[in-house]
């Protein structure tokens, strides 16, 4: 190697040394903007050169600059953030200058923290509930001295999905997740299950109501099993969940102890005085325990198992006033593998559920006749929210409907008006931060995984009968579309069936 070229090398690696001192130069100059970067620009320009960084393969390059009070602020604000604990903390002021009529109304929309889809669509379901914000307010009123994080938490959270607003926004549920935050299935960044959610927050709400002055608010979860075929209407699910199931190889422990009674008197009258004192003893305990309803008591001895058919029965003792139905999409292979059932199911958004709610008479008599029938008046429940899932069994995401509620007066410690929420025809399709107006068809044509019904009081039923009586005509015409086909439709759908399920299989081993 000649001088020549040593010196060439030499030039080029001090054009490469200087250009690395210019760029680290500018870096240095830039720097407080960057780390500044959320904050100075909009939100679109960030997510925008956050994309260009992931583009260039330097995704993390915001993460190591960034200062370290950044990330202890940010934490703070997800896991940390004050719960509403006081009566005055919940009872945020909702006044806005929008309208009530207003078409163009919006609501807010909820940040995913890291798939908490399950959370947010479940939130905003909750909040186009009037009921719900009547039992969570008489309670934040009248439990002054208790913490009630839960119910309180809860409360803030859907006063402000339910005030209208002229353009997009959004915020993070940290309230609710901090007050259920001894729960591991919130806290962890894995996809959770909407259903599981609403039972987590339907319990907390059960519990630390019994610490309150007011109890008892029903708040109903039904899980209703779809059948495998392309369509099922929810009445047809009604009607399987609330079926005679007949039991041969089970025996009512009630029906064993009057049958042992039955047996001691008899043995009573003809036994010596020896054994008879013993019957009167065994005779006297269950007695009591029959009395008593302790049926269960193992103690009691001779139990005989009455023989016969056994049958059981599920059915709505008591409407509750929010009315909850889960429609369970899980089904198995012959390999035992789980998938997503994809069943079309035609829901209206009028509910009677009197043919499901027992008349107050009971038939024990007979076990092969149904323990009761549906009463005769109306009960009627109107859709309020609807939450979708969109994926696979394992993985997708979760998607609200939710009808759109407002109150002309607010009542937070600052306005103190009575509020009186009501519901309208708008619908909004939520999806996290993303909020669409849309209408009932849209809404109906979804294929739900959760219903939430609400209790229609009896001097509101002459407005809403034509609609359901429309509905459900059109139901038993989707309906009839299969009961009239000739046995060869019926055999080629029946086909069809199979070889979607056998697609699916196969899919699933792939």
């Amino acid at each position: 190697m000649s001088l020549e070229d040593v010196q060439v090398i030499l030039q080029e690696f001090s054009t490469v040394i200087r250009f690395l001192i210019a760029v680290l130069g500018i870096v240095a100059t830039l720097l407080p903007f960057i780390q500044r970067l959320d904050d100075l620009l909009p939100s679109f320009i960030a997510r925008f050169l956050s994309s260009i960084f992931q583009l260039v393969g330097l995704f993390d390059l915001l993460y190591y600059i960034r200062p370290k009070k950044y990330y202890e602020k940010l934490f703070r604000e997800l896991n940390e953030s004050e719960l509403a604990t006081t009566s005055y903390a919940s009872n945020i002021c909702i006044t806005s200058s929008i309208s009530p009529d207003d078409p163009s109304a919006l609501v807010s929309g909820l940040v995913n923290t890291g798939n908490s889809c399950f959370l947010n669509s479940v939130l905003q379901a909750l909040s186009s509930l009037p009921y719900l914000h009547e039992h969570l307010q008489a309670l934040n009123n009248s439990s002054t001295a208790t913490a009630l994080p839960v119910t309180r938490s809860l409360l803030k959270i859907l006063r402000r999905l339910t005030q209208p607003l002229y353009r997009h926004s959004s915020f993070r549920p940290t309230e609710i997740a901090t007050a259920l935050s001894s729960n591991r299935r919130i806290t962890s960044r894995e996809q959770q299950d909407a259903q599981e959610f609403f039972q987590l927050v339907s319990s907390a709400l059960d519990t630390e109501g019994q610490q309150g002055a007011i109890r008892h608010f029903t708040f109903n979860n039904i899980q209703l099993n779809l059948p495998t075929k392309y369509t099922a209407t929810l009445d047809e699910c009604l009607s399987r969940f609330t079926a005679m199931e007949y039991l041969d190889d089970a025996s009512c422990r009630l029906c064993s102890l009057q049958a042992t009674l039955q047996t001691i008197k008899e043995e009573i009258q003809c036994s010596k005085k020896d054994k008879r004192k013993k019957l009167e003893m065994n005779k006297k305990r269950i007695e009591q325990a029959i009395q008593a309803n302790r049926i269960e008591d193992e103690e009691i001895e001779c139990i005989r198992a009455s023989g016969g058919v056994s049958s059981k029965q599920v059915m709505i003792a008591k409407p509750p006033r929010i009315l909850c139905l889960h429609v369970s999409r899980s089904a198995y292979m012959n390999t035992g593998m789980v998938y997503k059932n994809p069943c079309r199911l035609i829901f209206p958004e009028y509910l009677d559920v009197a043919p499901y709610t027992t008349g107050g008479h009971l038939n024990t008599i007979d076990p092969r006749l149904p323990i009761s029938t549906g009463r005769s008046a109306r009960v009627l429940y109107k859709l309020m929210s609807v939450v979708v899932h969109y994926g696979s069994h394992s993985f997708g995401h979760f998607v609200a409907y939710k009808r759109r509620i407002y109150t002309d007066q607010c009542g937070c410690n600052k306005c103190q008006k009575k509020e009186n929420y009501r519901s309208q025809e708008d619908w909004y399709r939520i999806s996290d931060t993303k909020v669409d107006r849309c209408d009932l068809e849209n809404v109906l044509s979804s294929n739900p995984y959760m219903l939430i019904y609400e209790m229609v009081e009896e001097a509101h039923y002459d407005t809403s009968l034509e609609t359901e009586d429309e509905q459900q005509q059109e139901e038993r015409d989707v309906s009839s579309l299969y009961s009239a086909m000739d046995e060869a439709s019926k055999a080629a759908l029946s086909i069809a069936n199979a070889l979607l399920a056998q697609d699916e299989e196969i899919s699933i081993m792939k």
